[in-house]
């Protein structure tokens, strides 16, 4: 059976506070970790988070390898934007000038720059 290495206190400490801190699915990393400490087997801990045997596997064998900071998600890029470089430049110029340059006669809610 495949558990995670024994974990110092230390270890221990900063996986229980990211149980208890962290945000969804980081959370339940560290959690899975925790539980494979505690000598739960791989199919135990599927089962006990609804989720597959290899994912549970994936997060010990990351946490082996990387350590805690592994389980944090990693950034992502986000859907690319649809409007051109040259378009958000214009964009963010329009957004910075006065309306009575852009042809408004006045505007409701804004005060007056004067």
């Amino acid at each position: 059976m495949r558990f995670v290495r024994q974990l110092d206190e230390d270890e221990v400490r900063v996986l229980e506070t990211m149980r208890r801190t962290a945000v969804g699915r980081v959370s339940q990393r560290a959690h899975m970790v925790l539980v494979s400490n505690r000598r739960y087997c791989i199919a135990e801990i599927a089962r006990v988070f609804d989720t597959s045997e290899n994912t549970v596997r994936q997060w010990i064998e990351r946490h082996e390898r990387d350590g805690v900071d592994c389980l944090d998600d990693r950034p992502r890029s986000g859907r690319p934007p649809k409007v051109s470089a040259t378009a958000q430049a214009a964009i963010h110029e329009d957004v910075l000038k006065l309306l009575s340059e852009l042809g408004h006669a006045f505007a409701l809610g804004c005060s007056s720059p004067e």
